[in-house]
């Protein structure tokens, strides 16, 4: 570590840990293992003074605070600049594309919401957009499973994604919808949602499946209770001097870690961190009897590192001198960004429940509130098939797709004429089917939630794929062998 100054501080580093000693084997840099023993000697960091949002609050925020002189950071935030940086839509739901940089190198955070007239899409892996960036493919994941796409439309940075959603980031489409439909069921509901079976009746009442509108509304909530207590949440989120990140711990132990090189990027985005951690902040428990202990705390923090540090390490972007690693272990996932070699960024979340025990569940479809404040929650368990209701985009249409008879040639037909924005009377032209074939197909299609109708700008109606849809064609088309028709 630094040599101290002599005057209470230390001079500063090049990064939050020294890693100049490391030694790299098999692409490992040693990061997390150097975290967890930064940690451990409180230097060049220290945890700060447990908040709780209340004294029946599960959930614990500890600041991370530096206790020497930081280095001038090497890039700004997204959230810094979200004006002067665009993206523009691929046309393929799992990419969008940088269209604009600036002079400086612009840090972009796993997570991070991009959205415009087209469908919205979080941020996958963090990375760092060069200086005059162009034509730059960035991963995305979804988050509007009803919402179509528009190829070439300009998109920008709007919030964070809440914890839930974020630590979904990596995870297959069909994950990150159903974790935006849970988040909208928290926000609907402020607990755990009533669920009733897939022949129960569908409220009239439509679903709220657009993150981007759900985080845009998250403090204007319609009751006044909930709408007090969210705002409080994110109002006395913790920022005090020095602050460089968050510890987030729940009563199963550490639940998230971010972290930067400097007081400069927490402070640009601890309002954003705020509402992203709300969820957690407000959980409150009947009777909560236990006072946090900075000893606990420690130990627990020390101990998540360290059985992070067992995942195996993956190098997922590089940008000139900027790099970024991915680990992940049964119970928990991490990145960090490294600039020359020395980490300016690190988060990592623990993951409650991996993949292979989510099959068969109950999967929650939250619907918007109801006029007397309570929601109306309609659950389908993944193993059963789903009969269209209305127009319930869902993963439960996934369901029905694989499971009828729908897998026939004429609606991927459908499917595939429906990549681009056609009329009714322009399907029955190219497909020549009849119109009351196209009607009863579309409507399968539309009350399985993978087509949406939308209007031309000559304000003419159509029909196109939605998120959803768009997904299912690109998934379906890449499993096809050369040569067969999908």
């Amino acid at each position: 570590m630094e040599e101290d100054s002599g005057d209470g501080t230390q001079e500063a580093g090049a990064s939050f840990i020294r890693v100049s000693d490391i030694s790299v084997s098999g692409g490992n840099m040693g990061i997390v293992p150097r975290l967890a023993e930064a940690f451990e000697e409180e230097v060049p960091f220290k945890l700060g003074e447990p908040w709780r949002y209340s004294d029946k609050a599960t959930s614990i925020a500890v600041p991370i605070i530096r206790v020497d002189k930081p280095p001038e950071r090497s890039y700004v935030l997204l959230e810094e600049v979200a004006d002067q940086v665009s993206f523009k839509d691929s046309g393929s739901i799992r990419k969008v594309v940088v269209e604009k940089g600036i002079d400086t190198p612009v840090l972009v955070r796993r997570g991070a919401i991009l959205s415009g007239k087209t469908q919205p899409r979080m941020v996958s892996h963090t990375i760092v957009i060069l200086p005059q960036a162009r034509e730059v493919p960035v991963e995305v994941r979804c988050v509007s499973a009803s919402t179509p796409i528009s190829h070439r439309a300009k998109m920008r940075f709007v919030a964070s994604a809440p914890v839930r959603v974020a630590r979904m980031a990596t995870a297959s489409q069909p994950y990150v919808w159903e974790a935006v439909g849970s988040f909208a069921s928290w926000t609907a509901g402020m607990a755990t949602p009533t669920t009733y079976s897939a022949r129960a009746s569908v409220p009239s009442t439509p679903i709220e499946d657009n993150l981007v509108t759900l985080m845009m509304t998250l403090e204007e909530h319609p009751i006044a209770e909930v709408r007090k207590k969210i705002r409080k949440a994110i109002e006395v989120f913790p920022l005090v001097e020095n602050q460089v990140g968050i510890v987030l711990l729940d009563e199963k132990g550490v639940a998230a870690v971010e972290l930067f090189d400097h007081p400069d990027s927490w402070r640009a985005v601890a309002k954003d961190a705020g509402r992203k951690f709300v969820e957690m902040l407000v959980k409150e428990a009947e009777f909560f009897p236990f006072e946090p202990s900075m000893e606990r705390i420690k130990h627990a923090l020390i101990a998540f590192l360290k059985e992070l540090a067992k995942g195996k390490e993956k190098l997922v972007s590089r940008a000139g001198e900027f790099e970024t690693y991915n680990i992940k272990t049964s119970t928990a996932e991490c990145e960090y960004v490294l600039h020359r070699g020395e980490p300016i960024y690190f988060v990592a979340y623990r993951i409650d429940e991996p993949a292979r025990e989510r099959r068969g569940r109950v999967v929650p479809l939250p619907l918007r509130w109801t006029e007397t404040g309570v929601p109306a929650v309609l659950s389908f368990t993944t193993s059963t098939t789903w009969e269209p209701m209305r127009r319930v985009p869902t993963t439960a249409g996934l369901t029905w797709w694989r499971s009828s008879s729908t897998t026939d040639q004429p609606m991927r037909r459908l499917l595939e004429e429906l990549t681009e924005p056609r009329t009714f009377r322009e399907v029955m032209r190219e497909l020549g089917w009849s119109s009351s074939t196209v009607s009863r197909r579309l409507n399968k299609l539309m009350n399985a939630g993978f087509v949406a109708k939308v209007e031309r700008e000559n304000g003419r109606p159509a029909y196109t794929l939605t998120a959803m849809g768009k997904w299912l064609y690109e998934t379906q088309k890449r499993r096809t062998r050369p040569g067969q028709a999908w």
